[in-house]
């Protein structure tokens, strides 16, 4: 307990620099990552067991899914913000018109919500021999992700109103779909590191899961500032079509690589060795 004290009050600063300087934050994020992934190759091939190794290929390729899963997901705190801020209609509460930061809390409520419908659900299935593969759950998680962001989409190109906001219900839905998204991938991935890694280095690769989560959060900054367009304080943050654009690309993107993590379910399934 002492030494995690020391070593929370010795990195106060420079993680407090590494905020501020999100290129050198960047470039050390993937110096850690490529570090890990060695590292895991190597742990693989020294164990002198080719089914150990196989299953840190396989939770590797899995962190690549988690990557752009969050990268997708984070934008609920930042582009998504903007979005709910600048051009969403909210609905009216007993005579006061709702805070859109309220949507920071749909997330939970979905989640709690759902998550006892999904954990009753996967034995359902698993019993009924219907239960999809880890891969295929991450790829659901992607799809869930990607179809978010379509939602919002079709909203701005088919529901923008005369004053050029779109109505609350469009962005819940997004969230709702994410959560379902977020819900197929997220529990389902940290059993997973449990489950792949080996007994001594489960610590360590549950800490290279939440650096991919790490990652992807840095990504989510990149790409809420493209949608955004880098507005300064007190100006609307990007345009309807901006958002439209890049959120466009968000959706091919998270179906696209869905679809390959569907196709490869079966040669990372055998990566793996019987876990699931």
């Amino acid at each position: 307990f002492l030494q995690v004290i020391v070593g929370c009050v010795v990195l106060v600063v420079p993680v407090y620099f590494l905020l501020s300087e999100s290129d050198i934050l960047g470039g050390l994020l993937i110096a850690m990552m490529l570090g890990l992934v060695a590292y895991f190759i190597w742990s693989g091939v020294h164990s002198g067991q080719k089914e150990q190794l196989h299953r840190y290929i396989a939770m590797l390729i899995l962190f690549a899914a988690n990557v752009l899963f969050w990268a997708l997901f984070e934008q609920a705190g930042s582009s998504l913000n903007f979005l709910a801020r600048d051009f969403v209609n909210m609905p009216t509460l007993f005579g006061s018109e709702v805070h859109f930061t309220v949507f920071q809390s749909v997330n939970p409520v979905f989640i709690i919500l759902l998550a006892p419908v999904f954990a009753a659900m996967w034995p359902a299935l698993d019993r009924a021999s219907f239960n999809p593969s880890i891969p295929r759950k991450f790829g659901y998680g992607l799809i869930g992700a990607a179809v978010g962001f379509y939602v919002l989409v079709f909203a701005i190109e088919h529901a923008v109103d005369a004053g050029g906001r779109i109505s609350w219900v469009w962005l819940t839905l997004t969230y709702l779909i994410h959560t379902m998204g977020e819900l197929c991938l997220s529990p389902i991935g940290l059993a997973m590191v449990t489950k792949l890694a080996r007994p001594e280095e489960t610590g360590l690769a549950m800490g290279g899961w939440f650096l991919s989560i790490a990652m992807a959060n840095f990504v989510a900054g990149r790409i809420a500032a493209v949608a955004t367009a880098g507005a300064g304080h007190g100006e609307a943050a990007g345009s309807l079509a901006q958002y439209s654009e890049v959120f466009s690309q968000l959706f091919w993107i998270g179906i696209v690589v869905a679809a390959a993590y569907f196709l490869a379910a079966p040669l990372i399934n055998r990566l793996m060795h019987g876990v699931k």
